[in-house]
């Protein structure tokens, strides 16, 4: 009689064989583009172009655009990307908006900054202010008044702005 011939059941050992394969997003270099941090986002939950696309009301060509052409979301659209994937609310605003002022030296630049920081367009937030849009155009094309008065101003405008709800 051989060894396998006083094998039994109870003798047999289980092994677990587990191979950690990487997920296609582990693969991708880290994201240098808004469209690249949409990508990673969504390969990240598993979804396919279509269902982001789904998810956020635009056309699946919309999101190829994004992610590997460059463009850019509309602001109504960057709100919903965020709330749809969370991951993307600590993109840099430069990298979202192309011409995002970092570190802005007047009023036009910083009210441009705190309403993209909302992603509010100009439009968006001159009715949350109650104000036309070409009011907040010209705030930041830099066509205000000048003198105390305006120092005034932008501190009571800056505070408007933060009250606002999205």
């Amino acid at each position: 009689m051989g060894v396998i011939d006083n094998f039994s059941s109870e003798d047999a050992l289980t092994y677990t064989l587990s191979i950690n394969i990487p997920k296609a997003w582990e693969k991708l270099p880290p994201p240098k583009t808004f469209g690249e941090h949409i990508r990673l986002a969504r390969m990240k939950r598993g979804w396919q172009v279509k269902e982001l696309a789904r998810k956020v009301r635009v056309t699946p060509a919309s999101v190829i655009h994004w992610e590997k052409r460059g463009l850019r979301p509309d602001y109504s659209v960057i709100r919903k990307l965020k709330e749809t994937l969370p991951d993307l609310a600590s993109v840099s605003p430069t990298l979202i908006y192309k011409d995002y002022p970092a570190e802005p030296k007047t009023f036009g630049g910083r009210l441009r900054q705190r309403r993209l920081g909302l992603d509010l367009s100009q439009k968006e937030l001159a009715q949350k202010l109650g104000v036309c849009l070409d009011a907040v155009a010209d705030w930041e094309a830099g066509r205000t008044r000048g003198g105390n008065k305006s120092i005034q101003f932008e501190k009571e405008l800056m505070q408007g702005i933060d009250t606002i709800s999205l």
